[in-house]
């Protein structure tokens, strides 16, 4: 009778083992589908890097020629203008000749702004802040560098015009061209509480596209689904949704950035539109730049939706295929 039982414990440590070495198996499978995901979307990054410089030179160029229609001085005289008709001087809104005077300043504004709001235990507030500064940090890393513009000119990113609530100002150094398109996004963030909204909510935008994808990336259509409760059972239907539409989420989650860039394109193109003194050749210019402009953030949207649903999809097919397989 011993010998029995002894037996049949052992039977059950047996089949136990293969078990537990498939789990294993399954959670190696699963990291394999995450790294070739993964690895998918940097080499589709690395082939679109060409592209994007050739594209970004153009952007450059259409800021870069509207100068031949208005001349600097004329750009500052109608900037002043601007600002006094969207009464921003109202709110102290301020112009900086020089991207890195402008860039130290945004960062010391940058820094006191997070204490202030550490000290107030406002965790939204001091969480986009933080999001500010990591695009300011990336902008400062991969922008700074020149690029090539034409065989004799060369532009260093770093010294465009830009718009920063910290400091409340609008930096104006080479592409002075852009400086009514900044000014735009200066009269969003004062305007009214409708048209700061895309700008508030930009870095959680971004927050919940990389949530969305951290959701798919660990989620596994192809596993055996295991008896579950009601509330489990609504989070694997939520969570297959997410996989499922991960592009088109993320799309969504990253579109405040185009609303406020499309709102502070128009600002721009219908002050300048109005002008009876700008040339209709300048006039044009303006809005064929501003156009080529907005178009590389839907493009620079389109693609990060892209390589989300690329690299959850690469994981899918890969862990499909081990679910086959077996």
């Amino acid at each position: 009778m011993a010998t029995n039982i002894s037996f049949q414990i052992k039977n059950q440590q047996d089949y136990k083992k293969p078990a537990q070495t498939r789990g294993h198996a399954n959670n190696l499978e699963h990291y394999g589908g995450i790294a070739l995901g993964t690895g998918s979307t940097l080499v589709a990054r690395q082939l679109v890097k060409p592209a994007d410089k050739l594209y970004l030179n153009k952007v450059i160029n259409s800021m870069l020629n509207l100068e031949k229609y208005i001349k600097p001085k004329e750009i500052e005289t109608l900037s002043a203008r601007m600002i006094k008709e969207n009464r921003l001087d109202k709110v102290g809104i301020r112009i900086i000749r020089d991207s890195s005077t402008a860039s130290k300043i945004r960062s010391e504004q940058l820094e006191k702004f997070i204490m202030e709001t550490f000290k107030k235990k406002r965790v939204d507030v001091m969480l986009a802040g933080l999001l500010t500064e990591m695009a300011v940090l990336f902008n400062t890393l991969f922008k700074a560098s020149p690029i090539p513009i034409s065989k004799k000119s060369t532009i260093d990113l770093s010294k465009n015009s830009f718009y920063s609530k910290y400091g409340n100002f609008v930096a104006i150094d080479k592409l002075k061209g852009s400086i009514f398109h900044e000014l735009g996004h200066a009269t969003n963030a004062h305007k009214s509480v409708l048209s700061k909204l895309p700008l508030k909510v930009q870095p959680f935008g971004a927050v919940a596209a990389s949530f969305m994808l951290a959701i798919s990336a660990t989620y596994n259509p192809y596993k055996k689904k295991k008896a579950k409760s009601k509330f489990s059972q609504k989070i694997d239907s939520l969570k297959s949704f997410i996989n499922k539409n991960i592009g088109m989420l993320s799309f969504a989650a990253l579109s405040p950035v185009l609303i406020e860039e499309a709102q502070a394109s128009i600002r721009a193109h219908k002050f300048l539109s109005k002008q009876p003194n700008v040339s209709k050749a300048a006039k044009n210019a303006h809005s064929k730049a501003l156009a080529i402009a907005f178009s590389t953030y839907i493009v620079g949207t389109t693609l990060e939706a892209s390589l989300a649903k690329l690299a959850v999809s690469v994981k899918d097919r890969f862990l499909k295929y081990r679910a086959n397989k077996t």
